[in-house]
């Protein structure tokens, strides 16, 4: 369903498992130095992040100011910092360079951020003076050379140089979430303010531009005659370095697509810029101009410095916008929607089959097929969408663009390689994991077995037809050298659970610090968390009185006794997670002395969530204090507590953090979680009458789809989330719990229903706990026996995920390229959720300590019979009002 490339760079030949991500040059390999002048003695050198520094040994920079970049194409890098190199050094300015090819390309291609992209080179002048004379020098230098226009900086004349106010010393503030801001000092109080570095020229208020640079100032701001200016409105529907795609609207309301092209950028594996892979484009457009299901080209134009396609606009979704959109997630209608599912999806593969069938008659292969470049009309045909890494049939194969789920071996022709990206998109529209094939080959015949089985036997011969016209593949380009198989049948809960733990226990071979491998994508080392490390896998052992490898908890605590107080301290991804392990493990010094820690570095932090902020610090040290009976702790941790209280209860930023991204690690569900834990550390009803009150909140900003599933809204990506991480089911994890400690129903049944639909589906990305079915059938099995059935069903769901090697279990991570362990996305996660559902104690996935988890399997269900009525009646939660 799209990877994201964190997960290709977490990738290893050699494991099974995510790794650390590496870089490009790592990857791919550097390719040449670019630098060849020796470093001038008296000088110094250093390496930062993918930048070498060249500075005087007596170098004083400036805090902030004028500085210099300098783009250049591959072809003239060399060159241009030869020449930048010669007069820097002459002048003993400081610069800084990207050191070789890799990483050039990577700055100048498609995906780069166009904010920084093209900056091949960093200048920074002592003064405004030498900022002036350097400017002169440079253009005079560089005639004749190119680069890529730097879209944050103002070009200074005619050659591949650029200025930009900005800092020179690093300056940051946090923001909300603790991330660093790159800063300026500001106006008169020197008052820190962010450093813009948007993809336009901006001067910061209360900066003047030098004499030097008002003319280009003034030529930039001058318009110039195109096409452009025909349009009423133009609006981006996407961008990338390479350029933007654009809704254009002519006076008459006819729409247009327009595509740009930027010179020198977008590099691809071929080394071709967004400009020549448009004049190309344009070329087997115009070849196939009368060819339906290709985008119709109108005409081309040039704006400014960028060149730009114009194309019919195409009113549909692409293929994995409208698989997202119609998939029949509810089977319980007898196959009704599946059957006219099914009926849509052979029209579309029809259709999809021909098209390329009919552009390879004309002699060309696509090179980049797709779910993102086919769009799906509203009558359920197909046009193929950008078609710049387009070629001959008869040229010699080269990949200038890798979408590495959709990408063929390299000994498959161009031909071959299209049919192989068909018959993958097809996939899609039917098994929407089948990219488990990359970890486990067998899974490929498997998708296809499930496929005739569901969708039958036409759509099966559709299929075949498409993957006859290529080799049979033993391996997927990205697949390790150790795979792993398929069950024959689904193992039971009994088997898979020990299993899991055996392949738990295997995957530590795998990692690069003696952990367990997990998710890749976290912006630092995670290898010790309750999330992502050994501390989830220790802690999911512990609840299920599992045996723990020898020197875990030794290491363990060793790790909590180093954490700098520079490190995170938060619950999934820092210290406080530690501290909730090691008190579960019976090691109260270590805990009690973690928890501390973590709540001092959390009131240095700006976080809030349960997630990584003070909502989770706080309710470690709660559960903490409570294991261990440290009253200074407890005391400390409710302090906290009610200091978070009254921050939230204001208007503005402390509750606007926790209600943008509903749910329990993000949202008011995970203070709510906390102000439960409070109450059962206290017994105040207080306590739980404001975490009604929270809870509320959260339900009313749910929302009900047309299939009446109870959802939380993404409103950044406009998605609908059902899980526990973010979405519907940590909400309802988390009014479930309240409603046992309330003895009293807080949702209708109206809502409950809706809730439990969406815990329901037939399908779901991932099989994992925080965002996967495990986690959203675990708090299912919360609801009561009403629900009973699907639990069950669910469960076998989540059994029939796993994969196999030996006696060994494992869970697909995220992303589907590769195994994980940890406890958030892999088998330690999913091995406790199996452990759940079977113990019948839907709450012990909660990071609650094991006391606490005691004390909840024992509550009631609030309509259980013999249940007592309360003193004190909890209103119910209102009803939500309207549909999505």
């Amino acid at each position: 369903m799209g990877v994201r490339p964190e997960y290709f760079m977490a990738t290893h030949p050699d494991s099974p498992f995510y790794g650390a991500p590496q870089r490009l040059d790592e990857m791919m390999g550097a390719g040449e130095r670019l630098q060849a002048a020796d470093l001038p003695a008296g000088w110094l050198r250093q390496t930062f992040g993918v930048w070498e520094g060249w500075t005087p040994r007596d170098w004083r920079p400036r805090l902030q100011g004028w500085k210099i970049h300098v783009s250049a194409s591959l072809a003239h890098a060399t060159t241009t910092l030869e020449r930048v190199t010669s007069i820097c050094v002459e002048r003993e300015v400081a610069f800084k360079f990207l050191p070789n090819e890799a990483m050039l390309a990577d700055t100048n291609g498609k995906q780069a951020d166009r904010g920084s992209s093209g900056k091949f080179v960093t200048i920074y002048p002592g003064d405004d003076t030498q900022f002036a004379e350097l400017l002169i020098a440079l253009e005079d230098a560089l005639a004749g050379q190119d680069g890529p226009y730097i879209l944050s900086d103002l070009r200074y004349g005619d050659a591949p140089v650029y200025v930009r106010y900005g800092g020179i010393m690093a300056l940051h503030y946090p923001d909300e979430r603790d991330q660093p801001v790159a800063a300026l000092a500001g106006g008169d109080t020197l008052t820190l303010v962010p450093d813009e570095r948007q993809p336009k020229f901006t001067v910061p208020a209360g900066v003047e531009l030098p004499a030097c640079l008002v003319a280009p100032y003034e030529r930039s701001r001058q318009g110039t005659p195109s096409r452009l200016r025909e349009f009423k409105a133009v609006s981006a529907l996407h961008f990338s370095n390479a350029g933007g795609v654009y809704l254009a609207t002519l006076p008459d309301g006819t729409r247009r697509v327009l595509r740009e092209a930027r010179p020198h950028t977008g590099i691809d594996g071929r080394g071709r810029d967004a400009l020549t892979r448009q004049l190309e484009e344009e070329r087997v457009l115009t070849d196939l101009s009368d060819l339906p299901g290709v985008q119709h080209l109108v005409g081309s134009f040039t704006a400014w410095e960028h060149r730009y396609l114009e194309l019919d606009y195409v009113v549909g979704r692409t293929l994995t916008s409208w698989v997202v959109q119609n998939s029949p997630y509810d089977s319980r209608d007898g196959g009704a929607k599946r059957a006219e599912y099914g009926r849509r999806c052979r029209r579309i593969v029809g259709r999809l089959v021909d098209t390329v069938a009919a552009i390879h008659a004309r002699g060309w292969c696509i090179g980049d097929v797709h779910p993102g470049n086919i769009m799906v009309t509203d009558d359920d045909d197909v046009v193929i969408l950008d078609l710049e890494d387009a070629s001959r049939l008869d040229a010699e194969r080269t990949v200038g663009f890798r979408v590495f789920e959709f990408c063929a071996p390299e000994e498959f022709t161009a031909e071959q390689a299209d049919w192989y990206a068909v018959s993958r998109s097809i996939m899609l529209l039917y098994e929407a994991d089948w990219e488990l094939e990359v970890v486990a080959p067998a899974f490929w015949a498997e998708a296809v077995r499930r496929l005739e089985a569901e969708y039958g036997a036409e759509a099966r011969a559709q299929l075949d037809a498409v993957t006859a016209r290529f080799p049979t593949l033993e391996h997927h380009l990205l697949s390790p050298r150790e795979t792993v198989g398929l069950y024959a049948t689904p193992p039971t809960a009994d088997e898979a659970i020990p299993a899991l733990d055996a392949g738990v226990a295997w995957s530590r071979a795998f990692s690069a610090r003696n952990s367990y491998p997990g998710d890749p994508t976290q912006a630092r080392d995670v290898s010790e968390s309750l999330g992502f490390g050994r501390a989830g896998v220790v802690w999911s052992r512990l609840r299920t009185d599992a045996a723990q490898h020898s020197d875990d908890l030794d290491l363990l605590e060793a790790a909590a006794r180093d954490w700098s107080p520079e490190e995170i301290p938060g619950l999934y991804d820092g210290l406080a997670g530690l501290a909730l392990t090691l008190a579960d493990a019976g090691r109260p010094s270590a805990a009690v002395a973690a928890a501390r820690r973590a709540l001092q570095g959390a009131e240095a932090r700006r976080r809030l969530d349960l997630y990584g902020g003070q909502v989770g610090v706080l309710l470690a040290g709660i559960e903490v204090a409570a294991a261990t009976g440290d009253e200074e702790l407890r005391r400390d941790a409710l302090a906290g507590h009610e200091r978070l209280h009254r921050a939230v209860a204001r208007a503005g930023g402390h509750l606007d953090a926790l209600t943008h991204r509903r749910g329990l690690h993000f949202g008011l569900a995970g203070l709510a979680l906390l102000d439960l834990s409070a109450h059962l550390a206290t017994g105040e009803a207080r306590l739980l009458d404001r975490a009604i009150d929270r809870l509320a909140d959260e339900v009313g900003a749910c929302f009900v789809t047309a299939d009446g599933e109870m959802m939380v809204r993404d409103v950044d990506n406009n998605r609908a989330l059902p899980y526990i991480e973010w979405g519907s089911a940590g909400v309802w994890a988390v009014v479930q719990l309240a409603e046992r400690l309330a003895r009293q129903r807080l949702l209708d049944d109206e809502q409950r229903d809706a809730f439990a639909r969406s815990c329901s589906a037939d399908f779901y990305v991932y099989p994992g706990l925080d965002h996967g079915r495990c986690g959203t059938a675990v708090v299912l099995s919360g609801a009561g026996p009403r629900y009973a059935a699907e639990v069950q069903r669910q469960r076998d769901l989540v059994l029939a995920t796993l994969l196999k090697r030996l006696d060994m279990a494992f869970v697909a991570g995220d992303g589907y390229l590769r195994l994980s362990s940890d406890l958030a996305t892999g088998a330690a996660g999913v091995r406790l959720g199996l452990h759940c559902l079977a113990a019948g104690r839907p709450f012990d996935w909660l990071p609650l300590g094991r006391g606490t988890a005691d004390r909840i399997a024992a509550l009631p269900l609030p309509d259980a019979a013999g249940v007592p009525v309360p003193d004190r009646p909890a209103a119910l939660i209102p009803g939500v009002v309207g549909h999505g």
